[in-house]
């Protein structure tokens, strides 16, 4: 299918379009291409790979966030269990915000696995308009990593979390904490330093996990938004 429209005098401009995809097309890699030409005959093209799939191969194995909690340590080192917590908004009302020092301390479940996947959390400034929906998505020059899990030969379907066994409080679910203000994020052997664009500011960001099961190629996330003070 191919759509065609002239735009002209605008320097910017947005173009937004749907389309059905016909039942009797065959299942497959496609290439989706996005063309721009203008008036002087420049043109560039865009291409993206698109798994076309039948949904009925993959109930068995189609990943979900089936559990996902965020709360903090404090700047003296007490932990709690009253912020956030799967339904989209935060229990602890009376301080719902992050400050420097404190760290997020988070857990998410992941339903569905077989094979091999990979998982990030990810902690990013709402500015950028940036909340990956699969891991090849991530642009880590915006994305600060909070946590990275990947799991492999999965040969039965099962459950996949961020848990590390940390006993703190004597509570055993939740994965390692991550220090707002820390120099480095957690993209471990590998980190990143964060700095540039993405260093340390007051505002609003997202925080939430992004999932791909590389195996089958299907991809599953979560976001939540709170503000970071302090800085």
């Amino acid at each position: 299918m191919i759509f065609t429209e002239r735009i002209a005098g605008l320097k910017n401009a947005t173009l937004h379009r749907h389309f059905d995809i016909p039942e009797e097309a065959p299942k497959g890699l496609y290439d989706f291409k996005i063309t721009v030409e203008d008036m002087n005959g420049t043109s560039l093209e865009e291409t993206r790979k698109i798994s076309l799939i039948d949904i009925e191969d993959y109930l068995d194995v189609f990943p979900h966030v089936s559990a996902f909690g965020v709360d903090k340590i404090d700047i003296d080192g007490k932990g709690g269990f009253n912020n956030f917590y799967n339904n989209g908004e935060f229990r602890n009302t009376e301080n719902p915000s992050f400050r420097k020092d404190e760290s997020i301390w988070a857990s998410v479940q992941i339903g569905n696995i077989k094979g091999d996947g990979i998982m990030y959390g990810l902690l990013i400034k709402k500015s950028f308009d940036h909340k990956p929906e699969t891991v090849e998505d991530i642009d880590f020059s915006k994305a600060i990593v909070t946590d990275l899990k990947q799991h492999s030969d999965y040969d039965e379907i099962r459950a996949f979390q961020s848990s590390y066994n940390t006993n703190f409080n004597n509570h055993y679910m939740y994965g390692a904490a991550y220090k707002i203000g820390a120099d480095a994020d957690n993209n471990l052997p590998n980190s990143n330093l964060v700095t540039g664009n993405k260093a340390w500011e007051n505002g609003t960001y997202y925080y939430g996990y992004v999932y791909t099961n590389t195996t089958y190629n299907l991809s599953t996330f979560k976001y939540i938004e709170f503000e970071i003070t302090g800085f």
